[in-house]
């Protein structure tokens, strides 16, 4: 997101973003903007247990704080498409609308108005900003490690196949190091691990553009070099059946049946005999 004398801008991933950590009910169904003095554009999110919170460049915007219904949210989410528009607050103190325009043009495609921007909530701005960051900005620096969020499907199919037990993650003793997890039931015990995604530092971007073959949930990931080479095993007995088979099904040839030879001594006995008549 980004805020300037136009508004505040907002797309469609943003506001999924935002809407997913926001509340139902009308104490925490509140997503909350302030735009203070030093150029900041703040935005969070919260539902009692879970909170987020976004911060980006606010070039030239007045600074000022709104409150706008996650419904309201919900509808600029609804009414963008995803890399072709996006959708522009434009909040005073008492009403504020949305324009919806193109991404790479500021000609205005609709406007949607806001009911209301002000609602009565005990979850403030500060709060939220103390759950997410720590008082002390020292408790982000303890044990941490990157990975895919796509990964978290897969963790939750096997939460799910054991009962619904959270899952417990280890963390790796160094960046190469496997990130371990266990599930728990009365049914069993599910253990696994995966490969953390290297970045530059904590929150920042993966330390390479190519695809990482060691994400999690990549197929091609080296598992530790103790493990049976189960696959490269099936496959040498599998070529050894298709090479006995294929000489099974080959036609014996035939041989010809040969006369015996005569050995030299019987043959000169016969000449011998042969003079003597």
């Amino acid at each position: 997101m980004r805020a300037n004398k136009l508004g505040i801008e907002g797309n469609k991933e943003e506001f999924a973003a935002l809407l997913a950590f926001a509340g139902d009910d009308t104490t925490y169904g509140v997503i909350r903007f302030r735009v203070n003095a030093i150029g900041k554009l703040v935005v969070t999110a919260t539902d009692g247990k879970r909170a987020v919170e976004h911060t980006a460049n606010a070039e030239d915007h007045e600074p000022g704080e709104w409150a706008f219904d996650r419904t309201f949210i919900e509808a600029l989410r609804r009414q963008t498409d995803k890399g072709e528009t996006v959708a522009v607050i434009v909040a005073g103190a008492k009403k504020a609308k949305a324009i919806f325009r193109g991404v790479e043009t500021t000609a205005e495609r609709g406007e949607f108005q806001c009911p209301a921007t002000q609602f009565s909530t005990q979850i403030t701005m500060d709060a939220v900003h103390e759950t997410v960051t720590g008082k002390d900005s020292e408790r982000l620096r303890g044990s941490w490690f990157a990975f895919n969020p796509a990964f978290i499907a897969d963790l939750d199919k096997v939460t799910k196949a054991a009962n619904g037990c959270p899952c417990t993650l280890f963390p790796p003793s160094d960046s190469g190091a496997m990130v371990h997890f266990q599930v728990s039931s009365d049914r069993g015990v599910w253990r696994g691990c995966f490969k953390p995604t290297l970045v530059v530092a904590p929150g920042e971007e993966a330390e390479t553009d190519e695809p990482d073959p060691d994400a999690p949930g990549s197929t091609t990931q080296d598992l530790p070099s103790s493990a049976p080479p189960k696959l490269e095993l099936t496959n040498q007995l599998g070529t050894a059946k298709k090479k006995k088979a294929k000489a099974s099904k080959e036609p014996k040839k035939e041989t010809k049946s040969r006369k015996p030879k005569t050995p030299p001594a019987a043959a000169d006995d016969a000449e011998t005999t042969a003079e003597a008549g």
